[in-house]
């Protein structure tokens, strides 16, 4: 079995602020449905929005799904107790509901919609949900009968059927590298080191357009950013950010300059300074 939590449309949190439209969507085209402290299916929308205007949540809404194997054929009571199995773990029991089982993909699931404001007028701290929503997986499918899935926690589980979570090991520059891509739209420095042709394009591009250092004779640092090698810089540049997202550290610089000029690459590689580029 596998969580998922369903974030908000803009990105900043998980679930949403309308409770009309979510309910219609996962009872559209469900198989079977369930309610939890509501009194009817065509009302609910409108009991659970009472109950959270109670409260000053912008989004009280929360949808969460579990999904079984391809070949995981669970019942609805089974279905059913999962989703409720969940509910129990978030601290959610006692809130507004809607449980609705969907078979129309490979991968049967049940989509929860579940009013973040409980009766008993307290909200739901839904901190680290997905972690608690992955025990609960584990959880059921010992109860039930099912193969562990795959997650992102390494789970034991004791003869008394108590599941604990541990973090998976990462490769912690390789998870850094990828945030800083995905946050900022940058290539990352890991995945800029092994290009293929990251040479040539720096000699052909940053040395031109930031009038980095040259071959020896002429002015400033030398940058040699072949594979394997320290990054150097021209003198007054290496605070900045470049092109290709790097910034070149005050070690780095001084490397270069310990270390003294480098050879360029084949291509045209003249200096910026020389006479026959210098402007007049």
């Amino acid at each position: 079995m596998i969580p998922k939590v369903v974030r908000s449309k803009d990105g900043k949190g998980s679930g949403g602020r309308g409770f009309k439209g979510a309910v219609e969507y996962i009872s559209t085209k469900a198989d079977a449905v369930a309610l939890r402290n509501v009194n009817d299916l065509t009302t609910a929308p409108r009991e659970m929005r009472a109950i959270a205007n109670e409260s000053r949540l912008d989004k009280p809404v929360h949808h969460f799904i579990l999904s079984w194997a391809e070949l995981e054929r669970p019942t609805d009571e089974q279905a059913f107790a999962a989703a409720d199995a969940a509910l129990e773990r978030l601290g959610m029991a006692d809130h507004q509901a809607i449980i609705a089982i969907h078979r129309d993909r490979d991968h049967h699931h049940v989509h929860v919609v579940v009013n973040k404001r409980g009766l008993d007028g307290g909200t739901a701290d839904l901190s680290h949900d997905y972690a608690r929503l992955e025990k609960v997986c584990r959880e059921v499918e010992h109860d039930q009968g099912w193969a562990q899935d795959r997650g992102h926690f390494n789970a034991e589980i004791g003869d008394d059927g108590r599941v604990t979570l541990a973090p998976k090991p990462t490769d912690k520059k390789k998870h850094q590298g990828t945030d800083r891509e995905r946050h900022t739209g940058q290539e990352a420095l890991g995945t800029f080191l092994s290009r293929d042709d990251l040479h040539p394009q720096l000699a052909q591009r940053h040395r031109r357009r930031h009038h980095l250092g040259s071959a020896p004779g002429g002015s400033g640092w030398p940058w040699s950013a072949l594979r394997g090698q320290r990054l150097r810089c021209a003198a007054g540049q290496y605070d900045r950010p470049h092109r290709f997202g790097i910034s070149v550290t005050h070690r780095q610089a001084m490397g270069a300059k310990q270390a003294g000029t480098a050879a360029w690459a084949d291509a045209d590689q003249e200096s910026p300074t020389s006479p026959e580029r210098r402007r007049p």
